[in-house]
């Protein structure tokens, strides 16, 4: 389905594209607000760790990386979606911090939680760096205060093993406690499932309309039909000159003389419309008439509704077949094709109508 098909259905299908969003924005906003009544209010409260190194002899990243570890930990322990709270916990590497986000059915709930998340990060951090630290120590009794070459877990590589314990213990942590908690209104709480229902319903209906595009097959344009036959398609207008020129196009595409036409529709019953306009074109009552009216035309109903149009179609001069857009389909448009080749009709072209000119 190309871009131009979806935009063409949709046209088509405007009151339903606008409709449905509509319904389902109404029914999601309302769940929302009979959910939000039933559970109560709830409270988002942030809380912030900052990590900090003085020597900046420690990997930036190596020790963001550390804490988060910690704070993903400590989140997953706080989680708790039976009682309504939800942790995330983000890392920020350019400022070295932690950013923890608690939602709870409780305002003071909320920013405990929060406050608890960030203290207990820092304390597991800076025990987990004091343990690196003292593993160093280690390695001064054990090397002497030597240069080490290769890269450590968090230390940048030149630096001596006291040095790097020193580094490491000099970390320091800063908490940005949570002091107030915001709460989900009423009034945000509804626009967000009315956006969210008619976004999911635009969605919903596009997805909709596609497949039935792709399973009916309608035709929509002329490049349906072209895509389907090498036959010349005349899209019927509304205006004056209408007859005119779909006289002039026959006589363009019929290589023979023309005694007789049959009108043959797709579908339904007999295209009278487009008789009287050729038959206006012919007599010369249309601007520019030539004046010839002895070229029968004769109007039959589509083949599905009768055999008739098939006979008559293979004794005529030449035959048109007249297609409505979003009435006929691609698949029945080609068996009443496949159904005058065998009739041995002579198909000069294809007059396709609007759904609203199709009688």
């Amino acid at each position: 389905m190309t871009l131009q098909d979806l935009w063409l259905v949709i046209k088509h299908y405007s009151k339903w594209v606008i409709l449905v969003p509509i319904i389902c924005a109404v029914l999601v906003g309302g769940a929302g607000v009979l959910w939000g009544m039933v559970n109560g209010a709830v409270y988002t409260a942030s809380s912030t760790l900052t990590v900090i190194d003085p020597t900046g002899l420690v990997s930036s990243t190596s020790l963001t990386n550390l804490v988060n570890v910690f704070a993903q930990d400590q989140a997953e322990l706080e989680n708790d979606g039976d009682n309504g709270v939800t942790v995330k916990a983000e890392v920020d590497f350019s400022a070295q911090s932690i950013k923890f986000q608690v939602t709870a059915p409780g305002e003071q709930e909320s920013m405990d939680i929060a406050n608890r998340l960030a203290e207990r990060t820092a304390d597991a951090a800076q025990s987990a760096l004091v343990e690196q630290g003292a593993a160093y120590m280690e390695a001064v009794d054990e090397m002497g205060n030597q240069s080490l070459a290769e890269e450590g877990t968090y230390i940048n590589a030149g630096a001596t093993a006291d040095e790097r314990a020193a580094a490491l213990r000099s970390c320091f942590f800063s908490v940005s406690s949570a002091t107030k908690a915001e709460t989900d209104g009423v009034v945000s709480r509804v626009v967000t499932y009315f956006v969210v229902g008619i976004l999911g319903g635009l969605f919903l209906i596009i997805c909709v309309l596609a497949l039935i595009d792709s399973v009916k097959r309608p035709i929509k344009c002329s490049e349906d039909i072209e895509a389907v036959t090498d036959l010349p398609v005349w899209a019927v207008s509304d205006n004056r000159q209408m007859g005119e020129r779909l006289w002039a196009n026959i006589q363009f595409a019929s290589k023979g003389p023309i005694e007789s036409i049959c009108l043959l529709p797709a579908s339904g019953g007999k295209q009278t419309g487009i008789k009287e306009a050729i038959s206006k074109a012919m007599s010369g009552n249309s601007s520019g008439g030539t004046g010839d009216s002895s070229v029968h035309i004769e109007v039959c109903d589509s083949i599905g509704e009768s055999i008739v149009g098939a006979r008559i179609a293979k004794q005529a001069s030449i035959t048109i077949v007249t297609a409505a857009c979003w009435k006929d389909t691609v698949p029945a448009f080609c068996g009443v094709l496949e159904e005058l080749r065998l009739a041995s009709a002579n198909v000069v072209g294809i007059v396709l109508l609007s759904g609203e000119d199709a009688a």
